[in-house]
């Protein structure tokens, strides 16, 4: 549609053309989604369940508001614990501009940097989390899904939280039938998952007084 109404546009003076048709046709408007943030007690469990890089990545993820795929190639180079910034140029951004951006490091994610010991800070932040995202950036992401899961967060409508899962088996060793689960049909969007961490962030950082354009 939008290259018929440009082509029509360029031709209009040479063609004297009185009117261009695609213009008046209206485009149908798409019913966009977006994940919801995360409340302050879903913040505590995730974080309890998880471990090791996983648990560093959520943070990045709260503390920074960076995407998931930002967030697990983060290397070394783009974070500066002496200064207490993280600096880098988004993989999104990079795309139109290569336009940096430098973020506070807060003091609970700078705990969690000082602790790796300095010679290991070489390299991705978190080199196996990197390679699982490169191998294949959805499985990174379905894992963030479970351990949501894991801790009773729904992800999407037809997904089964650890809790639902436990009542259903339990209903089935005693021979009952529990009421069908409301499920969407076809594919479900998705409620919460990685990205619920940059919503989160944006909430964080108003609620602390961060100014909007600063955010």
């Amino acid at each position: 549609m939008n290259l018929l109404a440009l082509v029509w546009r360029v031709l209009k003076k040479k063609a004297r053309l009185s009117e261009n048709p695609w213009e008046s046709i209206e485009r149908k408007r798409f019913k966009v989604r977006s994940r919801r943030e995360l409340t302050v007690d879903e913040l505590g469990r995730v974080i309890a369940a998880a471990r090791g890089e996983m648990k560093l990545l959520l943070a990045i993820g709260i503390y920074c508001g960076l995407r998931l795929g930002d967030a697990a190639a983060l290397d070394w180079r783009s974070v500066d614990v002496a200064k207490g910034i993280i600096s880098l140029v988004p993989m999104k951004t990079a795309r139109r501009s290569q336009k940096r951006v430098t973020i506070p490091i807060h003091s609970t994610l700078h705990a969690m940097f000082t602790v790796i010991p300095r010679e290991q800070r070489v390299g991705p932040v978190m080199p196996n989390l990197k390679a699982r995202w490169e191998s294949f950036n959805g499985a990174l992401a379905r894992d963030v899904e479970n351990l949501f899961l894991s801790v009773d967060i729904k992800t999407n409508a037809n997904a089964l939280t650890a809790s639902e899962k436990a009542a259903m088996e339990q209903a089935k060793k005693d021979g009952k039938e529990l009421p069908p689960l409301k499920r969407a049909t076809g594919r479900a969007s998705a409620d919460c998952g990685f990205h619920s961490l940059r919503h989160t962030f944006v909430s964080l950082c108003a609620a602390g007084g961060v100014p909007q354009s600063v955010v």
